[in-house]
């Protein structure tokens, strides 16, 4: 350590109480080194992976949105996931190129880049555990991981051929050696994932065919076949409701890996007839896999990764998908609907319209419904006059219709409010004797609008025994506690509604469901102040604060804020 270093360490207190008002009680001095110091290697500071909305406030902290979209800040965000110094980095770029240009450069994270920002004693470990041979079984276990970019159990992880030999002695290896983290979701579920930087550094020194062959091998581990059909394994969509989901899921990922090894194999001149075929009919299979997992996103309400995957097969496998390029464009337009992004919305719907090339009606009715609640949000009059155009058109038992006939009737001024309802209810009746469920109970939030507690409490139980949707279960659920606390019931509030109301309020924070989080937000702060749980009120208020100062909702940052200090007052 050079003179002038220990110079400044000695005076660094003083240079603290001129800054800080004389007072260094509550100060903490974090150093950071490339070296392995033995010392100190019981105090470690834990930085946590960068939210969305994080990332989006250190973004337009320094670019407003004429030059940077939302939608190119989540593209970013995936880029960086989560990671302050790869955000840094494309932050530099992003000074003399486009976002978009930006996005696409494939090498922005070069050798130089890792050399740069691991420090040597990480690389060390790494190539010690690459030559080693009695280390095999660790590194094997760091590339599994490095493609499963989002973690996976140790559990699954032993389900295929390459990591049947694997155990808990290499995950503990792999985290003492600081390349890896060890996540509890919760009691049944601990993740072993990657530091991404080290991920990115793997995945460079690994061969496509290395990465493709594992990603094969642990596709039906991540995309679960089922006698319903295929789903998310347990384990992934855990992962995807926490906050540990830094980008496309690990299902996407393997899913273009494995596609991608397909198609490979096929422009081999070197491929015989029959490998030909094999090929030719795996192909087809993960053709029908990638829209079905989508369309398994969608329906389970994860929007976001809905957007994300759908983004990436029709980017990475354009040609591939082909006729069922609609299917991904309507995907994105529902779920950008779904969290109020109605512009991206509208441009995919578009899309949608112009791909289909077998315009059949199932599929056109589809698409008619998606653009009526589409432009009813967007352009109250254009959506009127399609809904009256459909109502003339299209059978009087097709969900277009019907949801033609709900928005007339929701929006039209000169009906009165008994009118509303009693519609309303009629449309409701016809949509559930023809096996409408999603759309009779979209029928019966809007009655709620319009009817006292015990009606919508009963409507609320009725959405709650028939839905699958979970974006609409915590619309009822988040209905219902709304009631209870203003009609001062909060006695029927349990310690099991508060973990349930928490576990809400992440999903919400995570999809991106801003009006929705706001409403949890202020159910969950007024049950906490009933109970006095400061835990809970200071865990949503650091949340809810980033989607405020994002949203420019200054009268909402300023409420809570208000309320904070009067607790701390206390």
């Amino acid at each position: 350590m050079s003179s002038d270093c220990l110079d400044y360490l000695i005076k660094l207190p003083d240079i603290t109480k001129k800054h800080n008002n004389g007072n260094i009680e509550n100060v903490k001095y974090i150093f950071t080194s490339h070296s392995n110091l033995i010392p100190l290697s019981n105090h470690k500071v834990k930085i946590k992976q960068l939210s969305y909305y994080e990332t989006s406030i250190v973004i337009r902290k320094k670019f407003d949105e004429s030059r940077i979209s939302n939608t190119d800040i989540s593209k970013i965000h995936d880029l960086s996931e989560g990671v302050v110094m790869k955000l840094l980095q494309i932050m530099t770029y992003l000074e003399s190129a486009s976002a978009q240009e930006v996005i696409s450069q494939i090498d922005i994270f070069d050798d130089a880049y890792f050399i740069e920002n691991i420090p040597e004693s990480i690389i060390d470990n790494i190539n010690i555990l690459k030559t080693d041979k009695n280390k095999a079984n660790t590194f094997t276990l760091i590339k599994i991981l490095s493609v499963l970019k989002n973690g996976e159990s140790i559990t699954n992880i032993k389900k295929t051929k390459h990591g049947r030999e694997l155990t808990i002695v290499n995950t503990k290896e792999i985290i003492d050696l600081g390349l890896g983290i060890a996540i509890h979701i919760d009691r049944n579920t601990t993740i072993i994932k990657i530091t991404p930087i080290i991920t990115d550094y793997i995945l460079s020194i690994m061969s496509i065919d290395e990465i493709n062959s594992i990603s094969e091998d642990y596709l039906l581990v991540s995309i679960v076949e089922s006698k319903d059909g295929f789903k998310l394994n347990s384990v992934n969509r855990k992962i995807i409701d926490s906050e540990f989901n830094t980008e496309g899921d690990n299902g996407c990922v393997i899913l273009i890996n494995s596609i991608n090894k397909c198609l490979l194999n096929l422009k081999s001149e070197l491929l015989s007839l029959e490998d030909k075929e094999k090929n030719e009919t795996k192909l087809n299979k993960l053709k029908y896999l990638s829209n079905v997992y989508v369309y398994a996103l969608k329906n389970s309400s994860r929007f976001k990764e809905t957007i994300n995957s759908s983004l990436s097969i029709i980017n990475s496998l354009d040609e591939f998908i082909g006729s069922d390029k609609y299917k991904y464009f309507h995907y994105l337009a529902y779920s950008h609907r779904m969290i109020g992004e109605y512009d991206l919305a509208m441009e995919n719907l578009e899309k949608a319209k112009n791909t289909l090339i077998n315009k059949d009606k199932k599929t056109q009715r589809m698409l008619i419904s998606e653009e009526l609640l589409l432009l009813e949000k967007k352009d109250i009059k254009k959506s009127i006059n399609l809904a009256e155009k459909t109502i003339n058109e299209e059978r009087n038992d097709t969900v277009c219709h019907l949801t033609a006939q709900v928005i007339i009737t929701t929006n039209n001024k000169e009906i009165t409010k008994k009118d509303k309802i009693e519609k309303l209810m009629s449309i409701e009746k016809k949509s559930r004797i023809l096996g409408f469920n999603t759309l009779s109970n979209n029928i019966l939030f809007r009655l709620n609008k319009y009817q006292d507690n015990s009606n919508k409490l009963k409507n609320i139980n009725k959405i709650l025994s028939t839905d699958a949707s979970q974006y609409n279960v915590i619309r009822a659920r988040l209905d219902k506690y709304q009631i209870l606390i203003e009609n001062n019931m909060l006695n029927e509030i349990d310690e099991r509604t508060i973990t349930e109301l928490k576990n809400i309020y992440d999903y919400l924070f995570t999809q991106r469901l801003d009006a929705l989080f706001n409403k949890c937000h202020d159910i969950l702060w007024k049950i906490a102040e009933e109970i006095k749980n400061i835990e809970i009120i200071y865990y949503i208020y650091s949340k809810g604060i980033l989607i405020w100062w994002l949203n420019s909702d200054k009268k909402t940052e300023k409420k809570y804020l208000e309320k904070l200090t009067k607790l701390d007052e206390k």
